[in-house]
């Protein structure tokens, strides 16, 4: 079906394919990075370090660290959430 199609709009979709597929991985790779450096400033990793080394269940409770209330780490999660922008 596509090699009936005309060669160059074959190839100008393949091209832009092509370019998309490499922006997402792009994208993917910088978003890895900033939710594992937001995750490893929760109170979350702290514990989950704490709880490793002490030989304990890890009691997790979603929070940024210092935060005072689990309404900040409701927030923490929703930021967390949201799509990257560059």
């Amino acid at each position: 079906k596509v090699a009936a199609q005309p060669p160059m709009s074959v190839a100008m979709t393949k091209l832009t394919v092509n370019r998309l597929a490499h922006a997402l991985d792009d994208l993917a790779s910088h978003m890895d990075v900033d939710q594992f450096a937001l995750a490893s400033m929760s109170e979350d990793h702290k514990e989950g370090v704490e709880a490793f080394l002490g030989r304990r269940k890890p009691r997790f409770r979603g929070r940024v660290a210092g935060s005072p209330s689990a309404a900040h780490g409701r927030a923490w999660t929703k930021i967390a959430k949201q799509p990257h922008a560059k």
